[in-house]
């Protein structure tokens, strides 16, 4: 098998990379052993359509990657490529997926190590081999060893799948196949009915409308920790890189995905707490605590609460609301907010990261802040350092416009 990993299926890369992998292979790659590799929502269906053609359905972050499968990969350079674990888990596992003398394409930027972005230097010690040879910004690697990094992305890949079935059990019969890209259906598991496993959720059960909403915070939070986690761990090192035993509160966190990656990243941040009103996000909160239950024993909280119902029991040196913002009631906004940074410590950062209301979004549009509105709720913080979402890299306020950006206040001390 071939391997295209895209930031999606019309990825305007994918016709280079074919090209570039037939110069690796010697010739080019027969369509129908093409497999396309892809962690956008649009494909993370559990149910894998069966297709008329040769070539083969688009595998998703729901399915396990096969060890040694491919003979070679390429990787995207529009996909965003910070330097974190999580990119680390990422090309792990993408070098255990080649056979022994597989290649690995993978894409650079020039200036990345002032973006924060891959470097070769950094892509050579996370693979533990040198690059082979660079054609077009893309350099080539034959598999290496490399060493384990702790990310959740390690644990979306082991148990994500398995708990996403957890999830439609009650939207499906009980001998109902459910099928994987990669094998026929003789060999696809059957579903298991299973109860959760904290003691604290038994008897929860999971209705057709849970279990859609659970697969779609698979969806948005595999590619959203990619990128908001090594940014908010960059933020914070700049504008606090004196500060130690630091204690972070992201407000509306889903499954809390972005915290446990802080914590699984950073020594400094001595816990983080996740707060969500949605009760499955917060079940598979704790089956990742126990993933990485000698990273996160003790520093890793959740709570079942609004952003407006919050009460807060200390004080914190970050807070953030990453995409939760808008769910809150326009009429509580600016109260949820003032609560917010009276809990900050001094010299505290509050961190604010939406979309910006655009009929290019289709979900939550109605819910979406136009400009004025955001910077209106947040003014009364002071003027914003503001943060691409695509580097690790400020932009001015004034030049922001409709950019979904970090918008950080810190805290006079």
């Amino acid at each position: 098998m071939i391997g295209l990993y895209l930031k999606a299926e019309d990825d305007p890369s994918r016709e280079d990379l074919l090209r570039q992998l037939a110069v690796a292979l010697g010739s080019p790659p027969p369509s129908s052993e093409v497999v396309v590799i892809t962690p956008s929502a649009t494909n993370m269906s559990l149910l894998a359509p069966r297709r008329a053609d040769a070539g083969r359905s688009p595998m998703s972050w729901l399915c396990s990657w096969p060890q040694e499968s491919f003979r070679a990969m390429a990787m995207s350079p529009s996909l965003r490529q910070l330097r974190s674990s999580w990119s680390a888990v990422l090309l792990e596992t993408a070098n255990k997926a080649l056979v022994a003398d597989g290649t690995l394409l993978v894409g650079v930027q020039p200036g990345g190590e002032a973006k924060g972005l891959w470097t070769k230097a950094w892509l050579e010690t996370t693979l533990g081999v040198k690059a082979t040879s660079q054609e077009s910004g893309l350099l080539a690697f034959r598999r290496g060893g490399g060493r384990e990094r702790a990310s959740v992305l390690r644990w979306f890949l082991e148990d994500a799948g398995r708990l996403a079935l957890d999830t439609l059990q009650s939207t499906l019969r009980p001998d109902e196949r459910i099928e994987n890209v990669l094998i026929g259906a003789p060999a696809s598991p059957r579903i298991v009915r299973q109860s959760w496993d904290p003691a604290s959720f038994e008897g929860f059960k999971v209705d057709a409308t849970d279990a859609g909403s659970a697969v779609h915070a698979f969806n948005y939070a595999i590619g959203g920790v990619a990128y908001k986690a090594p940014i908010l761990q960059h933020i914070i090192a700049t504008l606090t890189p004196s500060r130690r035993d630091i204690s972070l509160l992201d407000v509306g966190g889903g499954m809390g995905v972005v915290a446990a990656e802080m914590l699984l990243e950073n020594d400094h941040i001595v816990e983080a707490t996740n707060c969500d009103p949605y009760l499955p996000h917060l079940a598979l909160s704790q089956r990742l605590a126990h993933r990485f239950a000698e990273r996160l024993a003790g520093r890793f909280r959740v709570g079942h609460v609004t952003a407006e119902a919050m009460e807060y029991d200390r004080q914190h040196d970050v807070i953030s609301f990453l995409g939760s913002l808008l769910y809150v009631p326009r009429n509580r906004t600016q109260e949820t907010l003032d609560r917010a940074w009276a809990h900050l410590r001094p010299g505290g950062l509050l961190v604010v990261h939406e979309n910006i209301r655009n009929e290019r979004y289709s979900r939550d549009l109605g819910h979406m802040f136009t400009v004025d509105e955001i910077n209106g709720y947040l003014g009364a913080y002071g003027k914003p350092t503001c943060w691409l979402s695509t580097a690790t890299a400020t932009i001015e306020p004034a030049a922001v416009g409709e950019r979904s950006v970090f918008r950080v206040f810190q805290k006079p001390r």
